[in-house]
């Protein structure tokens, strides 16, 4: 899928991020840069590569980083990189997650209810669907081959240092907007997020490419 077939106002988002690189500070570009690095190193540009988003409860870093990260593969015309999440423990896609999302232009709906609601998510009118709920590491949905886990929270970097079948691990993580819930905060804070996500994801995914397009 090319990065013109994102939904407009997604497209739109991706290529803003995009400019904003001077926001997100120099100890994380440098983090980022080292993160493209590892990963260049360990894989090729025409083979899979799939990336686990990881933070405790699969409910808000991590389902935003999953659906950053396929878009952003997207918008940089990779078509072998997919992205996933899991958490140490489940809970459920949070809904003040999901509407972040849904005003930087990703479409997702509700695919299943109860305490654990499965999502499809689309980033564009050609693209499939993928499938966003509450999981652990050990889920049978996530690819163990061709594997980077990206830990987004420290507490389940520090209580999980092995993901199964990731064969590079990497700390990136973010701050966590659950604390503003059941507060007037809380839109602003998720949103911002979001952004910061996307912003830091869409360096990371850039600098993989620039790497795979230098050793090619």
């Amino acid at each position: 899928m090319a990065a013109g077939q994102l939904f407009p106002s997604l497209s739109r988002n991706a290529e803003r991020l995009s400019q904003e690189t001077s926001a997100i500070g120099a100890q994380r570009t440098q983090l980022l840069e080292q993160a493209a690095q590892q990963i260049v190193a360990r894989f090729k540009a025409e083979e899979p590569l799939h990336f686990s988003v990881v933070c405790t409860h699969n409910a808000r870093r991590s389902q935003m980083g999953q659906a950053w990260l396929n878009a952003l593969a997207s918008f940089h015309g990779l078509s072998n990189v997919h992205a996933y999440s899991a958490g140490t423990e489940t809970s459920a896609f949070h809904p003040n997650a999901v509407k972040a999302l849904q005003s930087m232009g990703f479409q997702i709906k509700e695919a299943s209810q109860g305490p654990n609601p499965h999502y499809l998510t689309q980033i564009g009118a050609a693209a499939p669907s993928f499938e966003q709920f509450s999981k652990t590491l050990d889920d049978a949905s996530i690819p163990k081959e061709h594997l980077v886990a990206i830990m987004v929270c420290r507490s389940a970097d520090e209580a999980c240092p092995f993901v199964p079948g990731a064969s590079l691990r990497l700390s990136i993580p973010f701050e966590d907007p659950g604390k503003t819930d059941q507060t007037p905060e809380a839109p602003a804070a998720y949103l911002a997020t979001s952004e910061e996500i996307g912003r830091s994801f869409n360096h990371l995914i850039a600098a993989v490419k620039k790497g795979w397009n230098k050793k090619a």
